[in-house]
């Protein structure tokens, strides 16, 4: 499961929580948080030593525009610099090694290097232009996957339609138009409900 940042009814409820003070841990367990999760928030929002929901929620969003590592590529001189780089042969890693010894003035992680490379935000650059030619990334498609039971296995109360409960389902798939849509039928076998 990923994380998930936190939203302003968890930030409410953190402020009304220390002002009755309520130990950091009594307030994680009750948001089914990390301690470590609440005691940041708390550290990086306070406000002359005291938390405030609305503040805390504003300096998130604040840091949240910030930080999309995207806003490195209107550097034009630095996205120049990586290409070359790339162009060369050089690694990402061996960039991003390059650039925090010698060009300190430039704040990039290899992995924003990759994320440029993967989402094609580097002209003439592509995943041959990496060193060990990397694993290229694969996105895969989740829609329309069967995890019930086949047909086969089914027992036979399923197939003398004696109790209640079992579904039949069925999808139809159409490529009309510009997108695809699709249909599910699920009709209950006993009542034949549909």
């Amino acid at each position: 499961m990923g994380y998930k940042h936190l939203g302003i009814d968890e930030r409410i409820y953190i402020e009304n929580q220390l002002k009755f003070k309520i130990k950091i841990s009594e307030i994680a367990k009750n948001l089914n948080r990390s301690i470590s999760t609440i005691i940041r928030e708390v550290n990086r929002n306070k406000d002359n030593n005291h938390y405030f929901s609305l503040i805390a929620q504003n300096k998130a969003e604040n840091r949240k525009q910030s930080h999309i590592y995207f806003h490195k590529f209107k550097n034009r001189e630095l996205v120049k610099y990586v290409q070359q780089k790339l162009l060369l042969g050089w690694s990402p890693e061996q960039i991003y090694g390059r650039i925090k010894n010698f060009h300190k003035e430039w704040i990039i992680s290899f992995k924003t290097i990759y994320n440029w490379i993967y989402s094609w935000l580097l002209e003439k650059v592509t995943n041959k232009n990496l060193r060990r030619k990397g694993k290229k990334r694969k996105y895969q498609e989740n829609r329309g996957k069967f995890n019930g039971k086949s047909i086969k296995e089914r027992n036979a109360n399923v197939n003398n339609r004696v109790t209640l409960g079992h579904w039949e389902g069925d999808t139809v798939v159409s490529s009309r138009g510009k997108s695809k849509s699709c249909l599910i039928n699920l009709v209950e076998r006993t009542s034949r409900f549909l």
